[in-house]
């Protein structure tokens, strides 16, 4: 995303809570946002610190696995899945 660029999100797992962190990194610079524990939803807005990559880290803690379906929507160029 693009410095001030704004994106609207809702997430919601699947199988049980989860742990995540909110965070940008890109052009030497890296941030947490935000944190999260043992929440099973979240919503809201992300706007860019800096130009480079906004996302989420999703930790699971639960012993089954858990899927994270993501709806995003706004100023952002692409989305990737990465493990």
């Amino acid at each position: 995303m693009e410095e001030g660029a704004v994106a609207t999100f809702v997430w919601a797992s699947v199988g049980g809570p989860l742990h995540f962190d909110t965070h940008c990194d890109g052009n030497g610079n890296s941030i947490s946002d935000e944190k999260g524990r043992g929440l099973p939803k979240d919503e809201g807005e992300r706007e860019a610190d800096f130009t480079g990559n906004q996302g989420w880290f999703f930790h699971n803690r639960n012993d089954n696995d858990v899927t994270v379906v993501l709806r995003v929507r706004g100023d952002y160029g692409e989305l990737n899945k990465v493990f």
